[in-house]
């Protein structure tokens, strides 16, 4: 309270035997002070008192929003949705954090939004990893840096991209081109026999046939009668 005021009774808290009680319709600016008495009573006889001052702008705590998030090949979309208990006036003190974890590395993201933070807001998470999972966290930061409330992790496996599908497609090119290498080889060797240079069809003439042949380094020398004394 910016002014001393006289304490007021909050009357859906009065007489109540509940633990709790919601003080929420009773804040009127996010940027003022409020002291709340508590007292518990027996009958007439006051049990206990006690008191406790409240600064809204530094001890509010905010829950985090809902989201859903949608993978693609290489991006994420997150449709963030606000809860309406976002007081305008506090907006200015708070950020939207996007965190994106993949294989231990935690990634910041802080959209700026243009307006009020009301109804559904969509930030895509881009340049990302095919074939990569990717886990997603939001939450609402205050510029004083207290404690926040992170949303459970929402994650999704990014599916294969084009990459992939290329190198199936060089595998089987590659075994393609070498079947058809094998294949141009084999048509030039039976041609090559067929024309005749290699692998002869015909057989060698008799007088170049040596298989039966047995050479002499030496002549035979003539029989001794026919030698003259």
């Amino acid at each position: 309270m910016s002014k001393p005021e006289d304490l007021k009774v909050v009357k859906n808290c009065a007489n109540t035997t509940r633990s709790f009680c919601d003080l929420t319709d009773e804040w009127r600016s996010t940027h003022e002070a409020y002291v709340t008495v508590l007292e518990g009573f027996s009958g007439n006889t006051t049990l206990f008192s006690c008191s406790h001052n409240f600064w809204l702008a530094i001890d509010m705590s905010f829950e985090p929003p809902e989201f859903e998030i949608v993978g693609f090949t290489n991006h994420i979309n997150v449709m963030v949705k606000f809860p309406s208990i976002v007081e305008e006036e506090l907006q200015f003190d708070l950020s939207l954090v996007i965190e994106e974890q993949s294989e231990g590395i935690v990634k910041k993201h802080k959209p700026e939004i243009k307006g009020n933070m009301s109804g559904n807001f969509t930030y895509i998470i881009d340049k990302l990893i095919p074939n990569t999972n990717y886990c997603v966290s939001v939450y609402l930061e205050h510029s004083d840096e207290q404690a926040v409330i992170k949303s459970p992790l929402k994650c999704t496996l990014l599916p294969p991209g084009q990459e992939s599908e290329s190198a199936e497609s060089a595998k089987i090119g590659g075994i393609i081109t070498v079947f058809l290498i094998a294949l141009v080889l084999t048509s030039t060797i039976v041609t090559l026999k067929w024309i005749g240079y290699i692998c002869l069809r015909n057989s060698l003439p008799k007088v170049l046939n040596f298989h039966n042949f047995l050479a002499w380094p030496f002549p035979n020398l003539p029989p001794l009668e026919a030698m003259d004394m």
